[in-house]
């Protein structure tokens, strides 16, 4: 069911979607043309299905770079989520980290794993508040998700929160999850363990990136983990649609963009679909 979830979400991305259709255009077309003797030009004219199948690859990539288009469909995931501005716990408490993708430079070479931008910046904001408050446990949630041979997201955040000062006796590593679903799974199961010494008393909060909470934050409710969600960084920054420069232009950044809200949308549906949400 893992994998083909990926494999649903990754065919239905837009970048797929626009490689897949003029695919199929291009290959309806050179069909025609070798089945003929006029030129390709006026096959091309002569057959609809290709002719539409470009019109509409065209039309779904000039929409998706276009930013009204990016900035709304942000602006749905994260309109509810703004910035955290209350004070900072000093009882104890946990924080959630959430792992979002980690880049593997290649042991050959003698490089390590490095964490994505999205990691990063989860991570980095977990630790100033750790170290900003000693009562404060991380938990970090991410394992590997395609491969054995590289080291968990749970464990490279780890090793970063120690580099930072952070005392290892106050992180909790998880590192068997491979989606948001597993991570709200394997934490709760953290959460329930008594010896970690959660109480009722004791806030939890989840960090991750601002478009993810919509989902992240639906799901551990769902699980009936009552968490306060944080959101370690923004895709775009709200209320300021019309200040953008260049406002009508269409550029690969909000392309990005609509890719990166429309696969928090799909997994939203297939959460909704299979009761996760």
């Amino acid at each position: 069911m893992f994998y083909l979830q990926k494999i649903i979400g990754f065919v239905l991305s837009p970048h797929a979607m626009v490689c897949i259709l003029n695919t199929i255009a291009l290959v309806l077309l050179w069909r025609n043309y070798r089945d003929s003797k006029i030129s390709f030009w006026k096959n091309f004219q002569k057959t609809p299905w290709g002719y539409r199948l470009f019109v509409l690859s065209f039309f779904l990539f000039l929409s998706l770079s276009f930013w009204p288009v990016a900035y709304n469909l942000c602006e749905v995931l994260e309109r509810n989520y703004s910035a955290y501005v209350g004070d900072k716990p000093d009882k104890k408490s946990f924080i959630i980290v959430l792992g979002g993708g980690i880049h593997n430079l290649g042991r050959e070479q003698g490089f390590s794993a490095q964490l994505s931008e999205n990691s990063l910046r989860r991570c980095l904001l977990a630790i100033e508040w750790a170290r900003n408050s000693p009562n404060i446990t991380l938990i970090f949630s991410g394992g590997r998700v395609y491969r054995d041979d590289v080291p968990s997201e749970a464990n490279v955040m780890k090793k970063l929160a120690i580099q930072m000062g952070i005392e290892e006796s106050r992180i909790i590593e998880e590192d068997r999850s491979r989606s948001t679903w597993e991570n709200a799974l394997r934490v709760k199961d953290i959460l329930n363990d008594s010896s970690f010494g959660v109480t009722p008393e004791c806030p939890i909060y989840l960090f991750t990136s601002r478009i993810h909470l919509f989902r992240s934050h639906r799901v551990f409710q769902k699980l009936g983990v009552s968490v306060i969600p944080i959101p370690t960084h923004p895709t775009i920054e709200l209320n300021v649609f019309w200040e953008k420069p260049f406002l009508f232009y269409f550029t690969l950044g909000n392309f990005r963009l609509s890719c990166q809200a429309l696969h928090e949308i799909l997994g939203c549906c297939f959460y909704k679909i299979m009761g996760r949400i």
